[in-house]
């Protein structure tokens, strides 16, 4: 039965996905969408752009009675030209915008303040480095990333794992991985959680290839 419900949460996602990046095909024919997020406070839309050296975020808003075509464009600042961004979430009150950039060993999950929507200031959250600045965890590719809480949940298409991250008084730290039932040979593309139940436990869902 569990295999069976992470397959139907693996399905919605993949037909949420679509829905969301098919809105704007004709007026923004040149993005590649990810996996994209909706800001549930302040109506607003951001979308992965990987057809960028380096990617970005393009950010929609809605004024009232339609969604505007032309988007405000987000570079992330100190990333370089070969990253991507696979993954967007946003916190349930609309405050922060969380983004998963794939560089490999030089990968990074940012955490952008949001003001009525949109981005500013930002942190990247805590991750063990060598001198060099490198991943000491290997060539990650990190994927889909969803939020509950003060907890982050990032999926990895390289290394087998889902990686968590804590928020501590406002600062996001990695704070492990999850391996066990998954396979470290395994692509994950993507992580959804569910809905805390009232003793505050709540599912996680890995999508793979």
């Amino acid at each position: 039965m569990k295999s069976i419900k992470k397959a139907v949460w693996a399905i919605f996602l993949v037909l949420g996905l679509v829905a969301a990046s098919g809105a704007f095909a004709a007026a923004d024919a040149v993005i590649i969408p990810s996996k994209s997020a909706v800001n549930p406070i302040y109506q607003t839309l951001y979308v992965p752009d990987n057809t960028t050296s380096p990617a970005r975020i393009r950010v929609y808003t809605y004024n009232g009675s339609s969604w505007n075509s032309t988007a405000t464009n987000i570079t992330p600042a100190g990333i370089s030209t070969t990253a991507k961004i696979y993954g967007l979430a946003v916190s349930e009150d609309g405050s922060s915008l969380f983004v998963s950039i794939n560089d490999l060993r030089q990968s990074r999950v940012r955490i952008y303040a949001l003001t009525n929507g949109a981005p500013g200031t930002y942190q990247d959250a805590t991750w063990a480095r060598d001198g060099s600045g490198y991943l000491t965890e290997g060539d990650a590719s990190i994927a889909g990333i969803a939020v509950q809480g003060d907890m982050l949940y990032v999926a990895d298409m390289n290394l087998g794992r889902v990686h968590y991250f804590k928020n501590t008084n406002g600062t996001w730290a990695h704070a492990g991985d999850i391996t066990s039932g998954l396979s470290v040979l395994a692509p994950y593309y993507d992580v959804a959680v569910s809905a805390p139940e009232a003793n505050g436990n709540y599912s996680i869902f890995v999508s793979r290839k």
